[in-house]
C-alpha cells in the first residue's frame, strides 16, 4: 500500500498539530513496515526544519519541483500537488489537518481528511476574521471531497455531523495517540536533575498547553489565590504572548508573583518528569478536539483537574477530575482535595494510568490502519 500525506505539520510544527502527525507516520512505519508513505511538504527554511527533514529521511520527502510552487507553498498544497500525485498514484493521500488540495477528487486517488476540532466555527471570535473564513472554507471542502472523514473524538464527529450536515456513516472516530516518550518514567535521578534545572519548588500544579483565551488559564489562577495551602505553586508550560499578558496582569492583581511560574521552550523529554512531580495537573480549556496534555499526565502517574466539556470527558475517562472549570471555587477544592487525600489522589493516578492505555501508539496506528484498509476495500 502506497500512501501520501500532506505533512507539512510534520516538518514545520512543533506542537499540536506535528505531534499529531508526527504520531501516525511513527506509529505506521514502526507497526506497518511493509507499505511505503510518502511525505509531501513544502521545503524548510530554518535549521530546525532542516533537521526534522533529516531525522525522516528514510521516507519518501516529496517537496515542490519549480520555483513559483517553492516561493508559494500554500498554493502549491492546494493546487500544485496535484500533478505531482497524478503522477505518482498513491493508493490513498491523507490530510493531516483539516485541508485537501482542490479537486482531488477528479484524480481517481482516494483520500482522506482529519478534522481535529471545529474551534473556527464554534469560537469564531477567537480569530482573525480572515484565518476563521479560510479554516472553514477549507475544512468543509476537504470534508465533502474526501472518502472518509477521520476526526480525533466523538465530540467533534457529533460536532461535523451537526454543523456539516454529514452523514456518520463517513466518519470515523481515530483516538489521538500519547508520544511513546510518555510510556516509561525516566529514572528518579534524570527526574531530579529536570526539576533542580528549572528551579521548581514542592508542591505545585502543572498547567501544560498553549495560552489562549479558549484555554481559560485565568480560572485556575484564580483558584491558587484561593486555595487553604498557600504554599502550592502553579507552572505553565507553553507559550503564547498576547495571552500570557494578559494572565501576567492577572497574577499582579491577585498578588501572586512568588507562586506562578512560566516555563517556555521545554524539550518535550522533560515534560514527564514535570508532570510525575505535579500534585495534579489542570487542564481548564473550554473547548476542545481532544486535550493531549490530559493523557499525557495521565502516562506519568498523575491525575487531571479539567472540564467534562467538548472532547475532554472522553480523554479523561475514569482518571479524570471534573469540574465547573468556570468557577474558581470549583478547581480551588479539587486542588485541596487532592493534597489533603493522598489516597484520592493515589486511586485517581491509577484509574488515570488505566484508561490512557487505550492511547497507547499501537492501539491507534491499528485502529487507523482499519480505516485505511477498509477503505480500499470498498474501491
Amino acid at each position: 500500500m502506497k500512501i501520501a500525506f500532506d505533512a507539512k505539520r510534520i516538518f514545520f510544527n512543533e506542537t499540536g498539530l506535528g505531534n499529531y502527525g508526527r504520531n501516525v507516520i511513527d506509529g505506521l512505519s514502526q507497526y506497518y513496515p511493509e507499505n511505503q508513505y510518502d511525505l509531501y511538504t513544502p521545503l524548510p527554511v530554518k535549521k530546525q526544519h532542516f533537521n526534522r527533514f533529516q531525522e525522516y529521511s528514510k521516507y519518501n520527502i516529496v517537496t515542490p519541483q519549480n520555483w513559483y510552487y517553492q516561493k508559494m507553498p500554500s498554493v502549491w498544497r492546494s493546487l500544485g500537488i496535484k500533478k505531482q500525485l497524478h503522477n505518482s498514484r498513491p493508493d490513498i493521500y491523507h490530510g493531516l489537518s483539516l485541508e485537501l488540495p482542490y479537486g482531488i477528487e477528479k484524480l481517481g486517488i482516494l483520500s482522506i481528511i482529519t478534522i481535529h476540532d471545529l474551534i473556527f466555527l464554534k469560537y469564531p471570535h477567537l480569530y482573525k476574521p480572515w484565518d476563521a473564513y479560510v479554516y472553514q472554507k477549507k475544512c468543509i471542502q476537504g470534508a465533502h471531497a474526501s472518502n472518509r472523514i477521520i476526526t480525533i473524538s466523538e465530540s467533534t464527529r457529533k460536532d461535523i455531523i451537526e454543523l456539516y450536515q454529514i452523514p456518520g456513516s463517513k466518519i470515523d472516530v481515530v483516538y489521538p495517540a500519547a508520544s511513546p516518550l510518555y510510556y516509561k518514567l525516566p529514572s528518579a535521578q534524570e527526574m531530579e536533575i529536570v526539576i533542580k534545572g528549572y528551579n521548581i519548588d514542592f508542591p505545585y500544579i502543572l498547567s501544560v498547553g498553549s495560552f489562549h483565551e479558549r484555554k481559560n488559564l485565568l480560572k485556575p489562577l484564580e483558584a491558587l489565590a484561593e486555595l487553604k495551602n498557600s504554599e502550592i505553586k502553579l507552572i505553565f508550560v507553553g507559550r503564547g504572548e498576547r495571552y500570557k499578558r494578559v494572565m501576567v496582569d492577572k497574577i499582579k492583581a491577585l498578588k501572586l508573583e512568588k507562586r506562578v511560574l512560566f516555563i517556555e521552550n521545554v524539550p518535550m523529554e522533560n515534560l514527564p518528569a514535570l508532570y510525575h512531580h505535579a500534585l495534579a495537573s489542570v487542564y481548564p480549556s473550554i473547548y476542545e478536539g481532544f486535550g493531549i496534555p490530559v493523557i499525557e499526565s495521565m502516562f506519568c502517574r498523575t491525575p487531571v483537574i479539567l472540564s467534562d466539556r467538548s472532547s475532554l470527558k472522553e480523554a479523561g475517562g475514569e482518571g479524570g477530575i471534573f469540574v465547573d472549570v468556570l468557577s474558581s471555587e470549583s478547581i480551588a477544592g479539587a486542588i485541596d482535595h487532592c493534597f489533603d487525600n493522598p489516597e484520592f489522589r493515589l486511586q485517581k493516578s491509577l484509574q488515570g494510568y488505566a484508561h490512557v492505555q487505550k492511547f497507547h501508539i499501537k492501539n491507534c496506528t491499528d485502529n487507523l490502519m482499519k480505516v485505511y484498509t477498509t477503505l480500499l476495500s470498498e474501491k
